[in-house]
């Protein structure tokens, strides 16, 4: 098969998907805002077309596997060396507008990749600065108030439906490992429309429903922590509700303090090796316990009804506790 050369490649990506695009031109603009918003407008432009984005996602497929992780579509790959490193210019046989346009392109498809696949990304693309100290993923998190205002107020919806995506997928990640009441909360009113990146209103849709939820969920621990609770303690009075948000009240919060009291001591004397039997032991006995403080405040607590959600949290709960 004839390998396809760096010009073949980028005068094939000019014509499909940016016909009538002085691509040369926006390549070559210097200011870093206004380089920035030009490839926000043709990135939204790409979205902007049916099924579902179908430009950006040619784009991207012009580079990348449709995976999740980055995964060159061709190796050697035309313009790049490796998934994030250009060829050198020398290597690509391409004059300086081309070789600057061949940049512009793979820095472009990056960018759709990550957003159709819901991973993080550095988001300098959008603010022009990040906060180093933290990783991509942590930059993703609602508590990055400058990228939560940009998708509030950005023209470009599209994009920011796509990037509050990834955030929503972050935070969800961290409540699988943290407060599966939370992601359940996440699953329910977040995730539970389809919606199409093509079509603005369902973006809209998407966007409102996203941030109030998260937003709701933040809140909701907060209002936990001030009134002295743990993350653990919330997590246990969650459990106990079997859904948020709710009110903290009183008797489940004394009976999620206790459950965390008895579930410390009923662990195993450290340092204890860790094993799939050991687990199961220290749930069964510790749960029988929990059953008996329950009942003590009244709080409907079954641990072997395969229904009860309050049970399949609170095991999970102290599943994480044996093994961490």
């Amino acid at each position: 098969m004839k390998t396809i050369t760096a010009e073949e490649l980028l005068r094939a990506i000019e014509h499909n998907v940016f016909e009538g695009v002085d691509l040369q031109a926006i390549a070559s603009v210097d200011d870093e805002d206004e380089q920035r918003r030009l490839r926000l407008e043709q990135v939204e432009r790409l979205f902007d077309t049916q099924p579902n984005g179908l430009w950006a996602m040619w784009l991207s497929d012009q580079f990348y596997t449709a995976d999740r992780e980055l995964v060159l579509i061709k190796d050697p790959h035309p313009f790049l060396y490796d998934e994030t490193m250009n060829r050198d210019q020398a290597d690509t046989n391409l004059n300086d507008t081309d070789y600057k346009t061949m940049e512009w392109l793979a820095d472009t498809a990056y960018l759709c990749h990550q957003l159709y696949s819901h991973e993080p990304f550095a988001t300098d693309v959008f603010l022009g600065v990040e906060d180093c100290a933290k990783t991509m993923r942590e930059n993703f998190l609602f508590t990055n108030k400058p990228l939560v205002d940009w998708i509030r107020t950005t023209p470009y919806r599209r994009v920011a439906a796509l990037t509050l995506r990834v955030m929503l997928d972050v935070e969800c990640d961290r409540a699988i490992v943290s407060n599966q009441a939370v992601q359940d909360f996440y699953a329910n009113e977040c995730y539970r429309d389809n919606w199409h990146v093509e079509n603005v209103e369902e973006c809209e849709d998407f966007i409102k429903r996203s941030l109030n939820g998260i937003d709701e969920m933040y809140r909701h621990h907060e209002q936990g922590l001030s009134m002295g609770l743990t993350d653990e303690q919330i997590r246990v009075t969650d459990a106990l509700w079997e859904y948020v948000p709710h009110n903290y009240i009183e008797e489940y919060v004394a009976c999620a303090r206790e459950f965390c009291e008895m579930a410390d001591r009923m662990l195993p004397r450290r340092p204890y090796i860790k094993s799939e039997n050991g687990v199961r032991k220290y749930q069964r006995e510790t749960m029988e316990a929990l059953k008996k403080i329950a009942d003590r405040y009244e709080i409907d607590f079954e641990p072997y009804n395969p229904s009860s959600l309050a049970a399949s949290y609170t095991a999970t709960w102290l599943y994480d506790k044996y093994y961490k």
